[in-house]
C-alpha cells in the first residue's frame, strides 16, 4: 500500500524456524518484517551467520525496517547496568550488521524518575550514533507507568534530542493508561515504526496482556481511526502485524502470514 510499507513482525509465528518464517512473509505478499534479534542469535549459535540472514531477507524481496528488542538499559544501576549495557551494545553492532536502521527499545516495567529514563535513553541514542540504528522508544499497556503515548513523549524530551522516535502500538494504546487520540502528540517522524493488532472486549482491557491480541479486526480496537490519525501526522512508515497468541503459534506460519496481511488490508482506510 502507498501509504505505508506493509511489515509483519515474526512473534506472530514463533515457533517456526527463522528461514521458514521469512520464506513464510514473503510468500504471503508482505514488503518488509520485522526480526527478533534473539532468532538471529540462535540461528547464528546452530552454525549459521548473519550474512545467511542478510541473504535470505535480499532474495524474499524483504526490506528489514526495525529489529526487536532491547530491555534492561533502564531500572538498572552499577554493575548490572554496565553488564547490561554490554548486551545493549552487542545488539547495536548485530542491528548494524542486519543492516536495520532501527530497534526497538523497552524502559523498565517498574517506576521510575522520568529524568533518568531519558538520560540512559539519551544513552541509546549516543550508541546509535555511533551504530547507525535510532533506538525506538516503546511503551508498554501494562507497565506501571511507561504504558502510554505522553508519558513516553516526556520520557523522549528528557533524553534532549530532537530526534528520538517511539513506537506506536494499537493494543498497548488500548490497554495503557492513554487514548488513540494521544497519537495527536506525535508528529509522523516521530514514530519510528507502528505495531498493528486488535484486542478482544473481554477480559477487561486493564486485566489483558500480550498473548490475549488477535487479529486486526476480530477485536474492538477502532484500528480505521488509528490509520486516520497516523495519516493527520503524515506517517508513512511501516506498519507491521505484531500478535502473541498460541492459537496462531499452533497454525501453519505460511497460512498465518496470509491471513494477517488479509485482515490488516482490510482495517486500512482505502487499502
Amino acid at each position: 500500500m502507498a501509504d505505508y510499507q506493509l511489515c509483519f513482525n515474526t512473534s506472530t509465528i514463533r515457533p517456526a524456524g527463522l528461514m521458514d518464517k521469512i520464506r513464510a512473509v514473503s510468500e504471503a505478499g508482505w514488503e518488509a518484517i520485522e526480526l527478533w534479534l534473539d532468532d538471529v542469535q540462535e540461528h547464528c549459535r546452530a552454525g549459521g551467520t548473519v550474512a545467511d540472514v542478510r541473504k535470505a531477507l535480499r532474495d524474499a524481496g524483504l526490506a528489514l525496517p526495525s529489529v526487536i528488542a532491547l530491555k534492561f538499559w533502564s531500572g538498572t544501576e552499577g554493575a548490572e547496568h554496565v553488564a547490561a549495557m554490554d548486551e545493549v551494545k552487542r545488539r547495536f553492532a548485530l542491528t548494524a550488521e542486519l543492516g536495520a536502521p532501527s530497534i526497538v527499545v523497552t524502559p523498565t516495567r517498574e517506576t521510575e524518575p522520568i529524568a533518568e529514563t531519558g538520560r540512559r535513553y539519551a544513552e541509546l541514542l549516543a550508541l546509535g550514533d555511533q551504530f547507525r540504528v535510532k533506538p525506538a522508544f516503546e511503551f508498554i499497556g501494562f507497565f506501571e507507568q511507561y504504558n502510554n503515548i505522553p508519558i513516553a513523549l516526556e520520557a523522549m524530551a528528557a533524553a534532549g534530542r530532537d530526534d528520538s522516535t517511539m513506537v506506536a502500538d494499537a493494543f498497548h494504546i488500548f490497554r495503557g493508561e492513554g487514548e488513540m487520540a494521544d497519537l495527536r502528540l506525535v508528529p509522523g517522524e516521530r514514530i519510528a515504526i507502528v505495531h498493528i493488532d486488535d484486542a478482544p472486549g473481554a477480559p477487561d482491557p486493564r486485566a489483558q496482556m500480550d498473548n490475549d491480541r488477535v487479529m486486526p479486526g476480530d477485536g474492538v480496537i477502532d484500528l480505521p481511526e488509528m490509520f486516520n490519525l497516523l495519516r493527520e501526522q503524515r506517517y508513512h512508515g511501516p506498519v507491521s502485524l505484531e500478535l502473541f497468541s498460541e492459537t496462531y503459534w499452533a497454525r501453519d506460519p505460511f497460512e498465518v502470514a496470509k491471513e494477517g496481511l488479509a485482515k490488516t488490508l482490510e482495517v486500512m482506510p482505502g487499502a
